[in-house]
């Protein structure tokens, strides 16, 4: 779904809007955003506008002033409402229900009013408005998938680490968080993880609501934490696999029997202070990730109870991990948290893996209802480690 912005002189609080419907998975449109230099104004509006499926109108700033909007993209919106069912999504942001659909009635001769919206209020953060918004249009998306497709699957793209991920165009939701990811390197504030962190689980919640048990397809180019975050946001009690696309090939998410004890992960146990809290998962799929594991507890200075390492038995590589073989790998890696977690004393997991992204998914599915696991990253690939976010206990 791609999503049309209509609004005049409210630059800052449309590009929030923006952001909180992109995070969620959602296209957008808007003139700032999409025009090319040059353009006719009138004529690419409306040449957009057969391109997407729904139409917000943004009822604050100077939007209700503009002759523009008023005299020429109003008209083009309901118009294909009309001959096309477009959604029309009116957002009340500075002004009372009535008083905007007055306004609209008086400019355009069009009652907005039978449009259901939405009316943002001076007593809600405006961030969760957005977030309440882009909720919503994702439920709606969804479930007009649904109806228009019943016998299909969804299919979602997220990416940070680059754009070159599959499935642009067939992508039902497009978690486009590039931009939220520095290019040199640094994982983003706190306080922006948190965000795409809801909106991870809130996406995820509409995609098990809507579709229900069965696969989903994930075009992912994404940094391992968010696999991870991915597989757990659809946990295997919920009935979704996730099937992800790795290097041209599709990798299943599902349950497996154990490999032979010979093609089993080789599992290196070094026990710590008796009184220690936290324990950790070092996960050696592409590369031997136990240096910066060391250089971590070093400057930090702390003090596992217990690390446990995982690595094939030939040792990391780029291939040592297949879709044969991820899933038995994956359930041996959570059977190892489980183990740890169960400790008597140790209240946190702290996870440092080097995998391709499928195995990430694949172990995220497995950790269910456990709480305390805290999922680290290496700044700029070289390290050192930073600890991104905690994996939510459900």
């Amino acid at each position: 779904m791609t999503i049309f912005i209509s609004y005049s002189k409210d630059g800052e609080r449309v590009r929030l809007l923006v952001q909180a419907l992109r995070r969620h998975g959602l296209r957008t449109w808007r003139d700032q955003d999409s025009l090319e230099q040059g353009a006719h104004t009138e004529d690419t509006i409306e040449r957009e506008l057969e391109r997407c499926d729904t139409a917000m109108v943004w009822l604050g700033g100077n939007t209700l002033d503009s002759e523009f909007v008023c005299k020429n993209e109003l008209p083009l919106v309901f118009q294909h409402h009309a001959a096309h069912g477009m959604r029309v999504v009116p957002l009340f942001v500075d002004v009372d229900i009535n008083t905007g659909v007055d306004a609209v009635r008086a400019s355009t001769g069009q009652e907005i009013g039978s449009h259901n919206g939405y009316r943002f209020d001076d007593a809600t953060p405006l961030d969760e408005h957005l977030n309440e918004v882009a909720v919503r249009e994702v439920r709606a998306h969804l479930r007009q998938r649904v109806q228009t497709s019943a016998d299909g699957r969804p299919t979602v793209r997220c990416v940070t680490r680059s754009d070159a991920a599959g499935g642009r165009d067939i992508a039902d939701l497009n978690l486009d968080w590039i931009t939220e990811y520095p290019a040199d390197g640094t994982l983003p504030d706190l306080d922006t993880v948190t965000d795409l962190q809801a909106a991870l689980h809130a996406s995820a919640q509409q995609l098990i609501a809507e579709f229900g048990p069965g696969t989903i397809d994930f075009y992912l180019k994404c940094h391992l934490h968010l696999g991870i975050a991915i597989g757990h946001a659809l946990r295997r009690v919920t009935g979704l696999f996730p099937r992800v696309e790795v290097d041209g090939e599709w990798w299943p998410v599902n349950v497996a029997p154990p490999l032979p004890e010979d093609r089993q992960l080789v599992q290196v146990v070094t026990n710590g202070p008796a009184g220690g809290s936290r324990a950790s998962i070092e996960i050696s799929l592409t590369r031997d990730v136990r240096p910066l594991v060391n250089d971590y507890v070093g400057s930090t200075g702390t003090a596992y109870r217990r690390r446990i390492h995982l690595a094939p038995t030939d040792g990391p590589g780029q291939l040592s991990v297949d879709a044969g073989s991820v899933n038995a790998w994956a359930e041996q890696a959570a059977e190892a948290i489980r183990a740890l977690r169960a400790l008597p004393g140790v209240g946190a997991i702290d996870v440092f893996i080097a995998a391709p992204i499928g195995f990430a998914v694949a172990l995220g599915w497995r950790l269910n209802a456990l709480g305390g696991i805290h999922l680290f990253h290496p700044r700029g690939n070289a390290g050192p480690y930073d600890e991104v976010w905690e994996l939510p206990e459900s």
